[in-house]
């Protein structure tokens, strides 16, 4: 309660007071009244109030009696004011005496803190005098009270120090403190002490400064202690930068949670940045991690677990998710409540990624290792199988087990030994960490495998060798193909050398050609020699600058076009004084370039001289054979379509009239003798006389004679049976019957296959072969005959062939160009007629040979088709 407050109090009191005993009548409430006032200046720290309250408290009970009313007996109004105001005083008195006594305990206790306290404590007048100087003091500085108690303290201040203390404690008398100030003064011995001070005006009742109150520590050990945790605590800063250790603390009663800013940098945020909360980290939790992080805390929390140990992932600032692993320690209340947990947090990403990497390579290795493209092994030092793939056992030709049983020696070639293992023993040694090697295997069948085998050593941490892994590659076909090359090449070498084609290599160089190699053609043109020509640039050869820029042109145009490049031109060779003309036709094709970045090509020239010459007399014969054809094409052209029209119509009639012919023969002679068959049988019923009889038999016998005869001439006319068997068995039928005429040895090579044609085409194959064998019987004078008949790509194919006396093919034509002979013209204009062809090869003396060839389906219909 401020000191205003408390007088305000005491004038309402003494106020009410005297209205109150001005209103009623004389009694004790004034006294208790009035009293109250005065026991409110124990609030005052002004001894003299009490006194002063007293007084006016007498002033007004004695007011109070002069304005009381008349009723009162003076006596006894007089006698109860009075003892009230000496009641006043009594109560003053033993407020102020209890004052004294509250102040002189206080001094007391006041006095025993300063002397108590580990600080030394020294109060100063205005003019540096010390007045006070407590135990502390004394320790502090070697100075008893008595030494120091009217004295000045510069004694213990520096000369150095004088001028800024007495600075500080020029503000300290204009009524300013200063909290601390670290300054050095001198002991007793004269050692140095530092010190941090607190330094205080000490006022009066009226608020003047009238001295300075000093409170002086000594820092030395404090300094001490606090450059050891300093230090500590830079160490402590390092060990988890280094190790990249967020630290989290969790209040677990205040329900707070504090984020070291590790914490935060590892999930991408700064230090000021997440609140103090548990849900920064628990809203953070991977989905998948969520419950088993939160049930292990709670585990933990119940005592289940003896230790908190716990890998997890939580999300980025960036939206991924960090693998993060953390330990944590519990610590509980004197009941065994939980109240802290505190714990480490490191970002193991970069190891989970790494363990991934690692096993993805693991599994890559194993991969590999079973993949079969090559053999692969791992083998101890004792040169023993640790493992191996499948591949190895197929290169080698062993089973898995059998090949167990067996070492490197056992499988290498003798003679491939010693290599091996000298440099086996140098990867023991530490010379080298592997070596690679061509070495022979001797196979499971005894046939030698060459290999390329290349071994590292995998080493403990020591740096000794725990095992060996060996890649073996079969390149036995390799080295198969590397001889079959060289034979190529030397054959290839051969040809260069022996070809009369001009062959060689040349480096093209801005405006010169330089010849590399060439062969012994390119050298005869030069009229040098191959080892002449080497090197040698066409200058220095002597060859035309006109034609050494021609040759450049093209090598140059190769180089640009990176393609081959043909070009054709004249060589003159003036040697012997004759001038030689040549016609040479060159190929130049880039090759490559030299390791001076010069274009490489390649030349090829052939002497076409001859060549040309021929072509200029096949162009002149040409010239005069196309105007002799066109000439005659338009003649033939009309011939052609007249014959080919009178031809057809040929065929149409002949057909036709041999139809009627055989219907006749079919229909009426038939007929006719069979009704004389008829009544002569019925006459042999009727007369069985021995005579009439024979007669009649003879009849009979020359009536089915006559009969047989006419059905003879039907069937050749047109047989039935490729109306109603088709064309295979109707040439079978009638290739049959003229054998037995004609008293041949037949063949019959026919497809027996479905044969769908249609009738003009049955027709044309079953004339022509008709016509053919009818040219046999009247001419070949043959004794074995051959008909073949195949379908072949959508062809019909035809084949008839004799041993007879053959004849003239070419005079033959001419014969039928000239009218006559038109068997020959006859045949080809029916197999032409239905889109085929015929071919007829004929020996005088060694058979004949007739083929021809009809499409299956008719032109019209293929192009309807397509």
């Amino acid at each position: 309660m401020s000191t205003r407050t408390v007088y305000s109090l005491i004038g309402v009191c003494l106020a009410g007071t005297f209205l109150f005993d001005c209103l009623t009548p004389l009694g004790y409430q004034e006294f208790l009244l009035y009293a109250l006032p005065i026991l409110l200046t124990l609030w005052l720290e002004q001894a003299w109030s009490a006194y002063v309250v007293a007084g006016l408290a007498t002033f007004l009970v004695s007011a109070g009696w002069a304005l009381s009313p008349a009723g009162i007996p003076p006596e006894v109004a007089l006698l109860n004011r009075t003892l009230s105001a000496a009641l006043y005083w009594v109560i003053a008195v033993l407020v102020i005496r209890s004052r004294g006594a509250i102040l002189d305990r206080g001094a007391r206790q006041l006095a025993a803190l300063v002397n108590s306290s580990v600080d030394a404590i020294i109060s100063q007048d205005l003019t540096g005098t010390v007045m006070t100087w407590n135990a502390a003091a004394e320790r502090m500085f070697g100075y008893g009270a008595t030494d120091m108690v009217g004295r000045s303290l510069q004694v213990l201040i520096p000369a150095h120090r004088i001028q800024q203390d007495i600075a500080t404690y020029a503000c300290i008398r204009r009524g300013l403190a200063v909290a601390r100030l670290e300054t050095v003064w001198t002991h007793r011995d004269g050692h140095s002490m530092e010190l941090s001070l607190s330094l205080s005006p000490i006022l009066n009742r009226s608020g003047e400064v009238i001295g300075i109150s000093t409170i002086a520590h000594d820092i030395v050990l404090l300094k001490t202690t606090m450059q050891s945790l300093r230090e500590q605590e830079t160490r402590l800063n390092l060990v988890v930068s280094a190790t990249k250790t967020g630290v989290w603390d969790w209040d677990l009663r205040r329900s707070k949670m504090y984020y070291s800013p590790l914490w935060k940098a590892s999930l991408g945020y700064e230090p000021d940045e997440l609140t103090d909360l548990p849900s920064e980290w628990e809203t953070r939790l991977h989905p998948e991690d969520r419950e088993r992080a939160l049930a292990l805390v709670q585990a933990f929390f119940a005592g289940e677990i003896p230790t908190y140990e716990l890998e997890h992932r939580l999300r980025h600032r960036d939206g991924t998710y960090r693998w993060i692993h953390t330990d944590a320690v519990l610590i509980r209340d004197e009941q065994g409540v939980p109240i802290r947990m505190t714990g480490s947090h490191v970002d193991v990403t970069e190891q989970k990624q790494a363990q991934e990497a690692l096993r993805q390579s693991e599994e890559r290795f194993r991969r590999y290792f079973e993949l079969g493209l090559i053999g692969m092994a791992m083998t101890s030092l004792d040169k023993r199988w640790i493992d191996f793939n499948d591949q190895l056992c197929v290169m080698l030709g062993y089973s898995r087990d059998e090949l167990k049983q067996l070492t490197w020696a056992d499988l290498t070639v003798p003679d491939d030994l010693e290599g091996n293992v000298v440099q086996f023993q140098r990867v023991l040694a530490g010379e080298i960490n592997g070596y690679s090697l061509e070495k022979r295997f001797v196979h499971k069948s005894g046939r030698v495998v060459h290999a390329v085998i290349s071994s590292s050593a995998v080493r403990n941490a020591d740096g000794s060798v725990d095992h060996i892994v060996a890649l073996i590659h079969d390149i036995t076909a390799r080295r198969e193909a590397e001889a079959s090359l060289k034979e190529s090449e030397g054959t290839l070498q051969a040809f260069f050398e022996s070809a009369s084609l001009m062959m060689g290599v040349v480096e093209v160089l801005d405006d010169d050609i330089r010849h590399l190699s060439s062969n012994r053609a390119t050298a005869r043109l030069f009229g040098t020699t191959q080892e002449g020509m080497s090197g040698r640039l066409c200058s220095e050869l002597g060859v035309p600058r006109e034609l050494a820029r021609l040759w450049l042109h093209h090598y140059h145009l190769c180089i640009r076009e990176q393609s081959p490049i043909r070009f054709e031109y004249e060589h003159r060779d003036e040697r012997g004084g004759k001038i030689a003309r040549r016609s040479l036709l060159a190929t130049v094709s880039l090759i490559g370039r030299g390791a001076d970045g010069t274009a490489r090509c390649s030349f090829i020239v052939d002497d076409v001289t001859e060549w040309r010459k021929a072509e200029d007399l096949l162009r002149e014969a040409h010239a005069l054979l196309e105007r002799r054809v066109a000439e005659r094409t338009a003649e033939l052209g009309n011939a052609t379509v007249r014959a080919r029209t009178l031809a057809q119509r040929l065929f149409d009639v002949q057909e036709a009239e041999r139809r009627a012919v055989a219907q006749d023969l079919h229909d009426e002679i038939g007929q006719v003798l069979t009704a004389l068959k008829l009544n002569l049988q019925q006459v042999q019923r009727d007369g069985p006389g021995t005579a009439s009889s024979l007669e009649l038999n003879e009849s009979i016998e020359i009536s089915d004679q006559l009969l047989a005869r006419v059905r003879s001439l039907a069937l050749d006319l047109r047989p039935s049976l490729l109306d109603d068997l088709g064309l295979v068995s109707a040439l079978r039928w009638y290739a049959t019957k003229q054998a037995e005429r004609a008293g041949w040895m037949l063949q019959l090579h026919l497809d027996e296959a479905p044969l769908i044609l249609t009738a003009s085409r049955s027709i044309a194959c079953f004339r022509v072969v008709q016509e053919a064998l009818t040219n046999i019987a009247r001419h070949a004078k043959a004794t074995s005959v051959s008909l073949s008949l195949a379908v072949i790509s959508e062809q019909v194919r035809v084949v008839v062939q004799d041993d007879g006396c053959g004849f003239d093919v070419a005079a033959m034509r001419v014969r039928a160009h000239q009218g006559l002979s038109l068997g020959m013209l006859g045949m080809e204009e029916r197999v032409s007629l239905v889109g085929g062809i015929m071919r007829v090869q004929s020996t005088i003396g060694q058979g004949t040979s007739l083929v021809f060839s009809v499409p299956l389906t008719e032109p019209q219909q293929e192009a309807l088709s397509l």
